[in-house]
């Protein structure tokens, strides 16, 4: 600044008198909106669907800003069994309702829920195409057997159609009670509330 004359831009804080006078006090470091985009057949470069992300004008120096990785959850869409799109609506609703407490951008930026159709009986193969070809965290809803052997996936609370025994697996996370845990607390209570005689719950 030259007496009353501002020559430039200033890229950091300055002094009220020299905002009052024309600098620009804050962030002269260039685009504040950054564009991702993804590499395709051929080499092709393709703008990823909102993949863009939009900086504060008054948060400077962004080489600081942590970009957190957005979580991306699968569920397989059984398409010949009536019960299992029954589980799917049922899964899509609850988490509409534990999400809905949150800001839609943060909720756009830092999850979304992918869904692929298939059968019962080739869900497995539809699952091992979709992570092969894309990014995948989780799988949730309803799974068959063969789908919790398809490698670097993880699997949280999953739904099977028919009860059965559990058996431990790394992948697979149980937020619900599994049958032998549900089983237990169920011979608990009837020990303690029924004849003491009993030798076995049917």
């Amino acid at each position: 600044m030259i007496d009353d004359l501002v020559i430039g831009d200033y890229g950091g804080d300055c002094s009220a008198a020299s905002a009052h006078r024309g600098a620009v006090c804050h962030c002269n470091q260039g685009g504040r909106t950054v564009y991702m985009k993804r590499f395709v057949k051929d080499f092709r470069a393709e703008k990823i669907s909102r993949g863009d992300l939009q900086l504060d004008l008054r948060e400077c120096y962004s080489v600081k800003k942590k970009l957190k990785s957005k979580l991306i959850e699968l569920a397989v869409v059984m398409k010949d069994n009536l019960r299992a799109l029954g589980s799917l609506v049922e899964l899509i609703i609850g988490t509409d309702a534990a999400l809905n407490g949150y800001d839609l951008a943060l909720r756009l930026r830092s999850f979304t829920l992918e869904i692929i159709e298939s059968t019962m009986a080739d869900a497995h193969v539809a699952l091992t195409m979709t992570s092969e070809e894309s990014l995948v965290h989780v799988v949730v809803g309803l799974v068959t057997e063969a789908m919790l052997d398809v490698p670097n996936v993880t699997f949280i609370d999953p739904l099977f159609m028919h009860p059965r025994l559990n058996k431990f697996r790394r992948n697979v996370i149980h937020l619900s009670p599994t049958v032998e845990q549900e089983l237990f607390v169920l011979a608990q209570y009837l020990g303690n509330t029924s004849d003491a005689s009993a030798a076995a719950v049917i």
